[in-house]
C-alpha cells in the first residue's frame, strides 16, 4: 500500500483538478448574460444526446469510461436524469461488476509486474495481512474524495482477494451512486422533492462513510489490532 502521504496528496491533486474543472464550467456560464440558462442549455443539450444512445451502449460506456480516469459522479447524475432512478441503478448494479473486475483484473497486472521489478532488489511488494482484507476494503472505498479508479487500483494491487473485492465494492457503489441518481433524475424532472431526496441522501452516504471510516481506522489502532504474529 502507498504511504498515507503519498495518498493525501494524490487525493489533493485530484480534487484540484476537479475543482479547476468546476470553475472553468463556471467561468464560461458566467461570461454569459444568463449563467443558469447556460448551464441549463449545455446540461439539456448532454442529455439529448445521452437519450439518443441505445440503453445497453450508455451502460456500458459508465462502466469503461472510468477506466480511462473520467469521472464517475457526472455519469451517475445522467444516468439518473436520462433513464430515472429505478431504471438507472438497475442498469448500474448490471454493469458495475465489469468495470471492477476489467479493474482488478489491470490492477493484477501492474502488481505482477512491480513484483518483477523490486524482486531483482531483493524486497518484496506488500500484501494486507490475512483477515484483515474486508476491513481494508472497506476502509478504501470510504474515503471521500478518490476516484473509483483510484480506488480499484490501490486495492487490486494490495492483493486484496477477488471475491471480497468484488462483493464489498459492489454493494457500496450501488449505494453510493443512489443519491446521485435521485439528484439526476430530479433535475430533469424538475422536482424540488427529489432534489432535495437525492441531496440528503448523499450527504447520509457521506456522514455514513465518515462514521464507518473512522470505527475502521479506530479499530485498526486499537492494541488489540496490533497482537498476531510476528
Amino acid at each position: 500500500m502507498p504511504p498515507v502521504g503519498e495518498g493525501r496528496s494524490l487525493r489533493r491533486v485530484v480534487v484540484a483538478v476537479a475543482l479547476l474543472g468546476a470553475l472553468a464550467v463556471a467561468a464560461a456560464a458566467l461570461a454569459t448574460d444568463d449563467p443558469v440558462g447556460t448551464l441549463r442549455q449545455w446540461f439539456d443539450q448532454v442529455l439529448e444526446a445521452t437519450r439518443g444512445l441505445p440503453a445497453p451502449l450508455f451502460f456500458l460506456a459508465l462502466a469503461l469510461l472510468p477506466l480511462t480516469a473520467v469521472p464517475i459522479v457526472p455519469l451517475y447524475l445522467l444516468a439518473g436524469a436520462s433513464y430515472g432512478f429505478a431504471g438507472a441503478l438497475l442498469g448500474i448494479a448490471l454493469v458495475l461488476p465489469i468495470n471492477l473486475a476489467l479493474s482488478l483484473l489491470l490492477a493484477r497486472k501492474l502488481r505482477a509486474v512491480a513484483e518483477h521489478m523490486v524482486t531483482t532488489s531483493g524486497y518484496r511488494v506488500p500484501r494486507i495481512p490475512e483477515g484483515e482484507e474486508a476491513t481494508v476494503i472497506l476502509l478504501v472505498r470510504v474515503t471521500p474524495g478518490a476516484p473509483l479508479m483510484l480506488q480499484n487500483l490501490l486495492l487490486g494491487m494490495a492483493g486484496v482477494p477477488a471475491g471480497r473485492f468484488l462483493l464489498i465494492s459492489w454493494v457500496t457503489e450501488v449505494f453510493i451512486a443512489a443519491g446521485y441518481l435521485m439528484a439526476g433524475d430530479s433535475v430533469d424532472a424538475q422536482s424540488p422533492a427529489r432534489m432535495v431526496g437525492g441531496v440528503g441522501l448523499i450527504i447520509a452516504v457521506v456522514l455514513a462513510m465518515r462514521l464507518v471510516r473512522r470505527r475502521l481506522k479506530a479499530r485498526a489502532q486499537s492494541p488489540e489490532a496490533d497482537v498476531g504474529p510476528t
